[in-house]
C-alpha cells in the first residue's frame, strides 16, 4: 500500500500548477495582462495570483473565481486591495465568496489529486495558446 501523501505535500502541489494557471489565464496569447485592482498592465512573468479571500481559506484557494492576476504592490504591499477587488468582482459574487470561505472543509486525498489534475490540465490548455514559454 502506497504511503498517504500530506496536507502540506497536495497544497503545495496544487498551489503551484493553480497560481501558473491564473496568470496564464489572464494574460494574452503574448503574456500582458493587467492588475484586477489598479489596472497597471503587467507581464506573466511579473504577474502574481492574488486572491480576494485568503488562502488560509481552504474552501476559496482553489476556487478560481476568487484568484486573479494581480501585481505585487497591490497583493503583497496592498494586502490583497479587497475593498478594489470587491468592487472589480461585484457585491454578489463578493458576498458568495465570503459566505463559503466560512464554510469548513477537509479534502481526501482522492480530491486533493483530482484537484490537481483538473489545473493542470486547465494550465496546460491555457499554456498552449500562448506565443512565449
Amino acid at each position: 500500500m502506497a504511503k498517504k501523501k500530506g496536507v502540506k505535500y497536495w497544497t503545495n502541489k496544487i498551489d503551484k500548477v493553480f497560481h501558473r494557471y491564473i496568470r496564464l489565464r489572464d494574460t494574452n496569447e503574448h503574456g500582458f495582462g493587467e492588475c484586477i485592482t489598479c489596472k497597471t498592465p503587467l507581464h506573466f512573468d511579473r504577474g502574481q495570483a492574488g486572491h480576494f479571500i485568503g488562502r488560509q481559506h481552504k474552501s476559496t484557494r482553489w476556487d478560481e473565481r476568487n484568484v486573479n492576476l494581480q501585481c505585487a504592490r497591490c497583493n503583497c504591499w496592498g494586502h490583497g486591495e479587497q475593498f478594489l477587488y470587491s468592487k472589480e468582482l461585484g457585491e454578489e459574487l463578493s458576498d458568495e465568496l465570503l459566505m463559503l470561505s466560512r464554510q469548513m472543509v477537509k479534502f481526501s486525498e482522492a480530491e486533493y489529486e483530482e484537484m490537481y489534475l483538473k489545473f493542470k490540465e486547465l494550465h496546460d490548455e491555457a499554456q498552449a495558446d500562448k506565443t512565449f514559454s
